[in-house]
């Protein structure tokens, strides 16, 4: 057995595939574990596994940086639509849509700019997260990718408030 002394933030799964033990590290870790803020692997010399361990460091960013700061935008892009859905719920905005639709078409422009308030609400809470997943692009490790942090909660104060019942209404 081999060991090596790792943090838990790095991709243990690609350093056994790297060995060639567990391809795409999607099986059961019957090869290794982690312990103690070590990674002991079975079947494998020191030499081997520290050689594993060198190609990995030499491709950190596509083996760690990139997938960490892809999870992390997908995680802040979770919260922003979290964030929107429990203020405004998926079929509320679907009725927002249409009735949005329905109020261009027939040119009721007091109802359009009343659903507007809430478009335009909804695009800056995206902006906001939109900046936050840049922030994440550019820091360079796992704990400044971890520390982008997004509170939203500076748009209640913003929120229009809107309702479907009083969109309906409006039909200038």
């Amino acid at each position: 057995m081999a060991s090596i002394q790792i943090s838990p933030e790095h991709n243990i799964p690609k350093i056994i595939e790297i060995l060639g033990l567990e391809p795409g590290g999607y099986r059961p870790a019957e090869y290794y574990r982690f312990e103690g803020g070590h990674l002991h692997v079975d079947g494998v010399t020191q030499e081997q596994l520290e050689e594993a361990w060198a190609i990995y460091n030499n491709n950190i960013e596509d083996y760690l940086l990139i997938p960490t700061k892809d999870h992390r935008k997908e995680e802040l892009s979770r919260q922003t639509a979290e964030y929107i859905a429990e203020k405004y719920p998926v079929f509320r905005q679907q009725m927002f849509q249409a009735l949005y639709s329905e109020a261009r078409a027939n040119g009721w422009d007091n109802r359009a700019q009343y659903i507007g308030s809430l478009l335009d609400w909804i695009k800056s809470v995206a902006g906001m997260a939109i900046m936050k997943e840049e922030e994440v692009d550019a820091v360079g490790t796992v704990e400044e990718i971890n520390g982008v942090v997004l509170d939203l909660s500076s748009f209640d104060a913003s929120d229009p408030e809107i309702t479907i019942k009083e969109a309906i209404n409006i039909s200038d």
